[in-house]
């Protein structure tokens, strides 16, 4: 038995390193960890994608990294990050982001030692992947494959195994590296990674020493500075869309009224912008679009609803006004994010050129060289916190004005303001594509289709008296699915009302950016809203004596208190209760507790019907007989949009009684009827 176990041991023991293969690593890895400069270029194959990149490095904490990767299937995915030394910043693909914890300085450090070991770049974190201790990849089994042909080249193989705890679970499973050197540069020319049966095979070109200029590892350009300008102007011009449902003929008209715009229409003090806005940039209108470009340049902003907002009474004016300036104050703080990679520490680097800036726009990001005054007399106030910046009135809720607090007259006339607008010639433009529907030409019928889609509701009028006398087949169901297509859109006095305060998260790596993980966050909230309603039927957590769900809102599953009860329900996690975008009594209650915001970039609302079922049927409904409709025996629905569709979020959910999510990308719009078909909406994996 005594000789089975030494055999066992002996069987066990680890290999000893190849001394001449070691060795040869080590004196790449010092070299590489010596140099001045470093720059590799590399092309890789895998089973699933092929990527090209390059990694430059200069000194001990400047360096760029871009990678590019092609999917099978045709899609392509880039990631650039770069540091200047004094901070680095950038983007990753799908959820990766920039680990916070480490300093430029650590993440060359990093970079140089995985150049020649391979496997994973250690300087990015993956939510629910990277919660384990980081710790320094062990190289380990070295051995020396001698001369083989590469390209017909000679090249000297080193083989080696590297155990990697960058990756939960992969210090239990270590990959296998092949890598070639050049035996005149003794550098790496290829490496093939077996990362337990798949492969990756690089090409690299390693160069060591070259000079490389400063400005390769800047995080300020030109460019950059024009694109962020760019974005800030489209701010502009989709306000005024908003606000007085068409586009502006010119860039002029952001700042004067026109005399074109009916006197019913509201017009904020100051216009729509902060500053005059000219060349280099350019606004072009198309039929329903509108096009803003500055050199190579281009956004193009979606189809004006042609709804406008109104402002009958002095205080639906001055509120109104200070949303639009909040509006612009929180773009001028992305646009200064988006240009220099960071949220502005302090309000006065809004004005006021910081000593590191290398670009500035002119006159600022907010002009005039201090905050503006809100309408009520105050100054706006811009606070910088960890992780967002909140730009809000002095008080934000002190001026509040929720839709329960209209008056009738306010009301009704808001509404009749909102009806949808169109010219002569915006009539004659839809009724062309109506009649382009009938066309022979298949190629003719689907553009005319495509088209009448982007009117979107301002269209729906003309849509519906063509469909009612419709009499060709073809035609009337391309029609209903124009209809289908067009997303139901609160007009904007309704989706503008509420409190007075923005926030503005970090960059496009960070909370109220990272797309993928905000998707996440929402579905699993939208899961544990249907959990809460569950709950609160089956043990009659409002103490109603009945059997039923919550229908009124979402905010009130935290913020409910039993009939005879003195404590709260909550059922929910306040931070989801404060994403409320349409709260019973206007928020009062979750006013108390939480400032309203969107829960990691995402809005959440009680549907108020289910059009599954013939005839639809309300989901709020007095179940006691007390008058209160605000629940339901045996239905509820639930969705959540994202709070900037684009930017944090670009899928709508919903959830109802039968516990399954749905998705479908409606523009960033709520949903607040459940659907009577499939229409698009995709079932949650």
């Amino acid at each position: 038995m005594k000789a089975w176990g030494a055999l066992v041991l002996l069987l066990l023991a680890p290999v000893a390193d190849d001394t001449a293969a070691k060795e040869l690593f080590e004196s790449i890895r010092e070299r590489c960890l010596q140099a001045k400069t470093l720059k590799i270029e590399f092309e890789g194959t895998s089973q699933a994608y092929t990527s090209s990149g390059v990694i430059k490095i200069k000194g001990e904490d400047r360096f760029v990294l871009e990678l590019r990767l092609k999917t099978d299937s045709g899609e392509v995915k880039t990631s650039r990050v770069a540091s200047d030394g004094r901070k680095a910043a950038g983007q990753g693909i799908d959820r990766q982001r920039l680990d916070p914890s480490l300093t430029p300085g650590q993440m060359v450090s990093e970079l140089r030692k995985q150049a020649v070991a391979g496997g994973y770049t250690r300087i990015w974190i993956m939510p629910g992947m990277d919660d384990e201790p980081r710790r320094e990849p062990a190289v380990s089994g070295f051995k020396d494959g001698g001369l083989v042909p590469l390209g017909g080249r000679e090249t000297r193989l080193i083989e080696y195994a590297v155990e990697d705890a960058a990756r939960r679970g992969m210090a239990a499973r270590p990959f296998k590296v092949k890598l070639y050197v050049d035996p005149a540069t003794r550098l790496p020319v290829a490496r093939d990674i077996d990362f337990g049966g798949a492969w990756v095979k690089s090409r690299l070109k390693f160069a060591l020493d070259e000079e490389i200029p400063d400005a390769e590892f800047s995080l300020q350009t030109k460019r950059g500075l024009a694109a962020a300008r760019l974005g800030q102007l489209a701010d502009s011009v989709r306000l005024y869309a908003q606000f007085t449902g068409r586009y502006p003929t010119s860039l002029d008209d952001l700042v004067r009224r026109p005399a074109f715009l009916e006197p019913e229409i509201f017009w904020p003090e100051g216009g729509f912008a902060l500053g005059a806005w000219g060349p280099p940039f350019e606004l072009a209108i198309k039929e329903s679009r509108a096009t803003l470009s500055c050199a190579d340049l281009a956004i193009e902003l979606p189809p004006a609803m042609r709804r406008p907002v109104g402002a009958p009474t002095d205080r639906l004016r001055k509120h109104y006004t200070a949303r639009v300036q909040l509006a612009l104050l929180a773009s001028a703080v992305r646009a200064y994010r988006d240009a220099y990679a960071e949220l502005p520490r302090k309000k006065s680097v809004l004005w006021e050129k910081p000593e590191w800036a290398e670009v500035w726009p002119e006159g600022g990001w907010i002009p005039g060289g201090a905050l503006p005054v809100d309408p009520w007399g105050d100054a706006y106030r811009i606070i910088s916190e960890p992780g967002r910046v909140r730009i809000q009135l002095r008080d934000p809720r002190a001026n509040v004005l929720g839709a329960k607090a209209l008056t009738e007259g306010e009301r009704q006339a808001l509404e009749e303001v909102a009806r949808p607008r169109l010219s002569d010639e915006d009539r004659l433009a839809v009724a062309r594509l109506l009649d382009q529907l009938g066309e022979d030409d298949l190629e003719a019928r689907e553009k005319a289709e495509g088209a009448l889609k982007g009117w979107g509701v301002s269209a729906l009028g003309l849509i519906d008296a063509r469909l009612a006398g419709e009499k060709d087949a073809e035609v009337a169901g391309r029609l209903r699915s124009v209809r289908k297509a067009v997303p139901p859109r609160k007009p904007a006095w309704q989706s503008e009302l509420g409190i007075l305060a923005l926030s503005v998260g970090p960059d496009a790596l960070g909370p109220a950016g990272d797309v993928v993980a905000n998707e996440r966050n929402a579905t699993a909230c939208l899961k544990n809203i249907a959990t809460a309603e569950a709950d609160f039927r089956a043990n009659d957590r409002d103490n109603n004596k009945h059997q039923d769900f919550w229908t009124g809102d979402v905010a009130s599953l935290y913020t409910l208190v039993p009939e005879g009860g003195r404590e709260a329900i909550k059922l929910i996690e306040l931070s989801v209760a404060a994403a409320d975008a349409a709260p019973l009594e206007d928020g009062a209650a979750i006013e108390k507790l939480a400032e309203r915001q969107p829960r990691a970039g995402y809005c959440f609302q009680a549907m108020e019907k289910d059009a599954s079922v013939t005839p639809a049927e309300e989901y709020p409904k007095d179940t006691t007989g007390k008058g209160s409709k605000t629940r339901n025996t045996s239905r509820f629905g639930f969705c959540c949009f994202p709070a900037e569709y684009g930017v944090t979020g670009r899928k709508t959910y919903i959830i109802s009684e039968m516990n399954t999510i749905f998705w479908k990308d409606t523009g960033g719009e709520p949903v607040l009827e459940w659907p009577g078909d499939a229409d698009g909406w995709q079932k949650l994996d």
